[in-house]
């Protein structure tokens, strides 16, 4: 406040003021006009001309403050925001605007990265400042005015690293309501902090768990991507509803937990609609041949499918439930390949279970198992029989000139004789050396559980003789048969010849008494000269009868007369005193 004439009034300036300061309180705009108006009754009672000029007060660096979350801590990518007060010099909250506060925010790690920061100027006395942390951990914020920091800056608040809020977090893809048995059903969680706002960046605790209608855990995994999301699945084991949990920490995020509906696997066979059929699983198959039987692999929809690698197992035991082996062939066609070998006529049990693809261990039986085929009594090599000549030891009529034979009996298990044929035996004969005979023993099927077999020896000596069905030994085989030397019809010849002579009187009627043997002459002639050699034997039988025996020589071919077919023509001679007898002389012929 000043005069503008009368040089020698200070003093009423001066009382005026102090009048002033004594009896009005100006804190705000509106007080303004009751001290101007004394002022103007002062001055225009002392004829003074004068200007006023009012200036709002100032504010106090010592004396100002702030307060507000954002001076104590905060989250990265959340706004923070606190708030400066103006005050006085005398401590009083200022209650208009225009402080030239200055803001400086740094996290401690790295000062000279500042974070931005905005002040609004409220006009109150009060400053609104926000700011956006971006790395957590210990801040500094330094308050001034003009130049001077405010009462208790700088403020330490601590940032706290980026913390999804699991209410605010979202959960997507397609396995949060649909899956399909065995295959990867996806899941996608994407991190979002309190206010709602998308996560930067990632180290979170998200999980995800699915479990199936059977309260089995389908395997599950979640990758972290390192910016806010998270991308996973899992594999239902089994088909129903699957429960999904996406969590953090201990709680469920989003609308967590979901209910997935898990369909069957069209390319997984379905264990109650695949089937079995075949002897080895119907019944009717023998002891005697494996059982055999086929599965078929067939999908959830009905259709037969066409490729192999689906996991069958069986089991099959007998009626003691004694395991019996068994084999599974996968054909690669989506059919696999059964077989087992009984051993007893008698009801078998045939398991074909399906084992799941990724749990081994958990099973399901297919249509209609377990089956009970009836197995009945077959053939049994060691029940079979051989007899006859040509597989006994010592048999007298077993000779190298002639054919050995013998008879197979086809017997079941049980040893009961069987009534029909068509069963592969097999014959075979080693001769002295250890070698096989020349010529095939042959076996004749007689169509009622009998098999005629013969062989030819070879030589005299020890022959062997295996009878066999499929590769194992009938009965008692092998056969050791001893045999003789036979009587071969192109190495033997006749040798002594004899015939009887019958003396009769003159009267023709024949003689009861002997005694004429010295008077009967025979002679052997060849070209009519008596043959060299043993002489012809005369017996006398005392009855009238003469028994003459005599032996032929054995000419070479060379030796003997010329004729036709390579014969030797001799003449039997028989004479009583000197006298040819009636029939005397006749022809013999010997083939050479």
């Amino acid at each position: 406040m000043s005069s503008g004439s009368q040089a020698g009034t200070p003093g009423v300036v001066e009382a005026a003021a102090a009048k002033v300061r004594q009896l009005f309180k100006v804190e705000e705009a509106g007080h303004i006009d009751a001290v101007v108006a004394y002022l103007k009754e002062v001055l225009e009672s002392n004829d003074l001309d004068i200007k006023i000029k009012l200036r709002p007060k100032a504010a106090c660096h010592f004396n100002c403050g702030a307060y507000g979350p954002g001076l104590e801590g905060g989250e990265v990518d959340i706004e923070a925001e606190f708030t400066i007060q103006a005050k006085d010099n005398t401590g009083r909250n200022l209650t208009h605007g225009d402080s030239p506060f200055a803001v400086t925010i740094a996290a401690k790690a790295d000062p000279s990265k500042t974070v931005p920061c905005t002040i609004a100027d409220n006009h109150d006395g009060t400053f609104k400042v926000t700011y956006t942390p971006e790395n957590a951990g210990p801040h500094s914020v330094a308050i001034k005015l003009d130049g001077k920091d405010i009462n208790g800056s700088p403020y330490a608040p601590t940032i706290d690293p980026p913390t999804p809020d699991p209410s605010k977090c979202d959960v997507e893809g397609a396995g949060l309501t649909a899956a399909v048995v065995g295959e990867p059903a996806a899941v996608t969680v994407r991190a979002r902090n309190r206010v709602g706002a998308p996560l930067k960046v990632g180290g979170h605790p998200f999980t995800l768990e699915a479990v199936g209608p059977h309260k089995d855990a389908a395997p599950s995994k979640l990758k972290d991507n390192g910016d806010g999301t998270y991308s996973g699945d899992y594999t239902p084991l089994h088909a129903g509803k699957q429960e999904v949990k996406v969590k953090l920490g201990d709680k469920h995020v989003a609308k967590s937990p979901y209910t997935a509906d898990a369909g069957k696997n069209a390319a997984w066979a379905d264990a109650c609609k695949c089937e079995a059929f075949g002897p080895g699983v119907e019944g009717g198959c023998t002891t005697a041949e494996p059982a055999l039987f086929t599965v078929q692999a067939i999908g959830p929809n009905g259709e037969k499918l066409a490729t192999g690698g689906h996991p069958f197992d069986v089991e099959v035991m007998d009626a003691e439930e004694n395991p019996v082996p068994v084999t599974l062939k996968d054909n690669n066609d989506g059919t696999y390949s059964g077989s087992y070998q009984p051993l007893k006529p008698e009801k078998h049990t045939v398991e074909v279970v399906l084992r799941h693809p990724k749990e081994p261990l958990y099973y399901e039986h297919i249509k209609n198992s377990p089956f009970h085929p009836q197995i009945l009594p077959g053939i049994d090599a060691s029940k079979c029989t051989a007899q006859g000549p040509g597989v006994q030891h010592d048999n007298p009529n077993v000779v190298d000139t002639f054919p050995a034979p013998f008879t197979i009996q086809a017997n079941d298990i049980l040893g009961k004789k069987l009534h029909q044929g068509g069963d592969p035996f097999e014959v075979a004969v080693k001769g002295p050396d250890g070698k096989p005979i020349p010529t095939p023993a042959s076996i004749k099927d007689n169509g009622d559980g009998t098999y005629a077999v013969e062989y030819n020896p070879i030589e005299p000596g020890e022959h062997t003789v295996e009878v066999t069905l499929k590769g194992k030994p009938v009965g008692e085989s092998p056969f050791t048969v001893s045999v003789k030397a036979g009587c071969h019809p192109e190495s033997s010849r006749v040798g002594q010849m004899c015939f009887v002579i019958r003396a009769k009187g003159k009267d023709g009627a024949p003689l009861k008494a002997g005694g004429e043997a010295s008077a009967l002459h025979v002679a052997v002639l060849q070209n009519g000269k008596e043959v060299e050699g043993e002489a012809p034997k005369v017996q006398d039988v005392g009855d009238g009868t003469y028994v003459v025996s005599y032996t032929l020589p054995l000419l070479a071919a060379a030796e003997a007369p010329a004729a036709e077919g390579g014969k030797a023509e001799y003449e039997i001679a028989c004479t009583v005193n000197g006298q040819h007898i009636l029939g005397s002389p006749f022809q013999q012929v010997l083939p050479l």
